[in-house]
């Protein structure tokens, strides 16, 4: 299992290194006090309610998202749960 917490201080692409079939991953996404940054996902991501590799974080300043899911050796599975601030 992959935890962590990401404060976005600007855009990033996600990049997950060494990930394993059947591995979960939970990630905790801050923004910082300007807000409005973007994350791009790692290429075979697949996205519940927002299309294949497609992410919509909460942009408002501070806010958390929480973005959960799993890698079956070929594509990244997530689900999002936005505005936890």
């Amino acid at each position: 299992m992959l935890n962590a917490t990401l404060t976005l201080t600007g855009n990033i692409i996600l990049n997950i290194l060494n990930a394993q079939p059947g591995q979960f991953l939970f990630l905790v996404i801050k923004q910082d006090t300007t807000g409005s940054h973007a994350i791009t996902l790692p290429a075979s991501s697949k996205v519940v309610n927002n299309g294949s590799g497609y992410l919509t974080l909460t942009g408002t300043a501070n806010s958390i998202d929480i973005l959960s899911g799993f890698y079956d050796g070929t594509n990244y599975f997530w689900l999002l749960n936005k505005n936890f601030s």
